[in-house]
């Protein structure tokens, strides 16, 4: 696996089980047991803001129906995520089977990991998320992978938005040079106010997305299935055939 073991964010490692309650690990391997009933096509992978996203309404009325999953775990950072992608189809120390992802083909991975790693600094944090997309591209060389920017958080203008707008300008760069990678700019998202605030419409706690706020990242999602992922042949309800025309119309008139 690609990786500057050099830097800490890139080398594949376990969180520490603080708690003594291994949910962590529990997590992992029912998302690979969830692969042999599901045969997905899409695989949303990452932190908290994917993981609350399988939680809200918006997943069963707009993902569910496209046959994705979600293998999302709170609090992870890049480190961690190398670790599951390492280790999916792996065995536990007892011989357990874990899963099954080496079998998988998703059409698609969307990627979202970065904002819960605000103690390491832009390079480290960069660094990480790259390695994160060279490894799932080597590991699914036929499947698209679309990473979601990091959102903006805090109420206010602070050194952790600014933190992430340079992460998101610097991948926008670097993910060009990784097979079948796609960056996803958020900024046009209007999430943040002439004010330089953000509304608790779309972040109640200025961090997790709202319903309203999942809904305009989800139009976003579709926009890009549909215009930049066409060869993927994704499946598409009408329902979110008729949100993405509507979206294009809105956009039309502006």
């Amino acid at each position: 696996m690609n990786g500057d073991h050099s830097i800490s964010t890139c080398v594949p490692r376990e969180p520490e089980d603080i708690h003594g309650d291994g949910r962590w690990l529990a997590q992992h391997a029912n998302h690979m047991k969830r692969v042999t009933r599901s045969d997905p096509e899409i695989v949303f992978v990452g932190d908290t803001i994917l993981y609350h996203l399988g939680l809200n309404s918006v997943w069963n009325k707009v993902f569910a129906p496209m046959h994705a999953v979600n293998f999302s775990i709170p609090g992870d950072g890049t480190q961690n995520l190398l670790w599951r992608i390492q280790n999916w189809g792996s065995t536990s120390a007892t011989g357990e089977a874990m899963g099954t992802g080496d079998e998988m083909k998703p059409k698609v991975f969307v990627v979202h990991v970065g904002t819960e790693m605000y103690t390491y600094n832009v390079e480290e944090i960069v660094s990480g998320i790259v390695s994160v997309m060279r490894a799932l591209s080597e590991k699914y060389p036929r499947s698209k992978l679309l990473f979601m920017g990091l959102l903006p958080r805090g109420p206010k203008p602070n050194r952790l938005r600014v933190k992430n707008d340079e992460i998101n300008k610097q991948l926008s760069v670097l993910l060009t040079e990784i097979p079948n990678s796609v960056f996803m700019d958020v900024d046009d998202l209007d999430f943040i106010q002439s004010d330089g605030q953000i509304d608790e419409g779309d972040m109640s706690d200025f961090l997790h997305p709202t319903t309203r706020c999942y809904e305009t990242i989800c139009l976003k999602l579709l926009e890009v299935f549909k215009t930049t992922l066409t060869e993927t042949n994704l499946l598409f309800p009408n329902e979110l055939t008729d949100a993405f025309k509507a979206l294009v119309s809105s956009d039309d008139e502006k």
